[in-house]
C-alpha cells in the first residue's frame, strides 16, 4: 500500500511538471542602438499584437534592452521612439508558442530643427576695415550735453 501511494505522488508531481512546461506564451526582446552601435537607454518601445489590436509599452533600460515576456503567439509590430531620432517601425513579426524572438532596432538620427529669433536694435555700426570711431547724434542729444563755461576775465 505504501509503495502504491508513492507511485501516485510521483505520477502527480510528474504531471504537474509537464503541465507547467506546456505554456504557449513567448517573449519578444531586443536592444535599441544608434547608428554607431551605441545603446539607447530610455527609448520607448511599443509592441502591438496586430491580431488582437492590443499593445504594451516598455522603456529600454540603461543597456538599451527591452523584453516583452508572456506574449501570445501572434503577428506583432514594434515601434521605437526616442527624442533626437527617427521613429522606427518593424512590422509582420511572427511569434510562435514558447519562442524567444530577438528583434534588435537601430534608430537613425532625426531631423533637428532649431530656430533662434533675435529682436532689438543695433547699438551702433562697427567698421572693421578702418580704425575710425564714429557715431551719429540727434540735435536734441547735442543741445542737452553738459557744457563747461569759463569766465574770461576777472568777472563773475
Amino acid at each position: 500500500m505504501r509503495q502504491k501511494i508513492g507511485w501516485v505522488i510521483l505520477a502527480t508531481l510528474l504531471s504537474c511538471t509537464v503541465a507547467l512546461a506546456q505554456s504557449t506564451l513567448g517573449t519578444l526582446l531586443g536592444t535599441v542602438t544608434d547608428p554607431s552601435g551605441g545603446v539607447i537607454p530610455n527609448a520607448t518601445v511599443r509592441i502591438t499584437n496586430v491580431d488582437e489590436n492590443t499593445s504594451r509599452t516598455f522603456t529600454t533600460n540603461t543597456s538599451g534592452n527591452y523584453e516583452a515576456t508572456n506574449s501570445k503567439p501572434a503577428t506583432y509590430k514594434i515601434e521605437v521612439t526616442c527624442p533626437g531620432f527617427r521613429t522606427s517601425l518593424i512590422e509582420n513579426i511572427q511569434l510562435v508558442a514558447r519562442q524567444t524572438l530577438r528583434v534588435d532596432v537601430a534608430l537613425r538620427l532625426g531631423e533637428v530643427s532649431q530656430q533662434v529669433e533675435v529682436t532689438g536694435q543695433a547699438a551702433g555700426v562697427i567698421t572693421t576695415e578702418t580704425e575710425t570711431v564714429a557715431a551719429t547724434y540727434q540735435s536734441l542729444q547735442i543741445t542737452t550735453l553738459p557744457t563747461n563755461f569759463r569766465a574770461s576775465g576777472g568777472g563773475n
